[in-house]
């Protein structure tokens, strides 16, 4: 997946909510730096590095300290903002989501039948729950049985890359991302610290 495109998205410098009041700020090597930090990144002036650059070395940082969920978001300034992609990310593999129409079926972003098509030529799997709230069943919220978003999922020793370049290429590709917006990065500790990677699905799985 080429660097040139999605290095037409710009990211800005880090902004984390302060932990800490000292001089120097949060140290970015402690797990605590990262279990509700807000990030607004910019590759380095002159360094060659791109927007994927940049969430790769989110990704991996934050597996050094166990599982963690990542968003990536448009910045906006409307409150009921909802595309986005987000994975959990854990030391053997990533699971991976793109907001899906279950969200965003009475929003000016609604994904149309193009959109959809290029999901699934990006590799992404369709959810289970109906678009349509009227088809719903009642237990769509609660059940572990049902997929609410488009999935996908990355094992490997270049998992972290993969899963940024599909993050990032969705945005622009899928959800029409252009120009050069501001793009949010939130990290957060997730709740499941048991995990693995199934070789034979090309799934990742947790248990409690």
């Amino acid at each position: 997946m080429g660097s040139t495109e999605i290095g037409r998205l710009n990211v800005f410098e880090e902004s984390f909510d302060e932990a800490f009041d000292d001089d120097e700020g949060p140290d970015e090597d402690h797990q605590w730096y990262w279990d509700d930090a807000t990030l607004i990144l910019r590759p380095p002036a002159g360094s060659g590095r791109t927007i994927v650059d940049e969430l790769v070395g989110v990704l991996r940082k934050v597996i050094e300290f166990g599982c963690y969920c990542v968003i990536v978001s448009p910045m906006s300034d409307e409150d009921d903002d909802r595309v986005f992609v987000q994975c959990i990310a854990t030391p053997v593999g990533f699971h991976i989501e793109a907001v899906s129409n279950v969200f965003l079926w009475d929003h000016p972003e609604k994904l149309d039948g193009e959109q959809h098509a290029r999901l699934r030529a990006l590799g992404w799997t369709e959810p289970t729950v109906p678009y349509d709230p009227a088809d719903r069943p009642e237990d769509w919220t609660t059940t572990g049985d049902f997929t609410r978003n488009w999935w996908a999922a990355a094992g490997g020793d270049d998992a972290a890359e993969r899963t940024a370049a599909l993050m990032l290429q969705t945005l622009i590709s899928v959800y029409r991302i252009g120009g050069e917006p501001e793009l949010e990065v939130r990290t957060f500790e997730a709740t499941c610290q048991s995990y693995v990677w199934d070789d034979e699905a090309g799934e990742l799985g947790w248990s409690d």
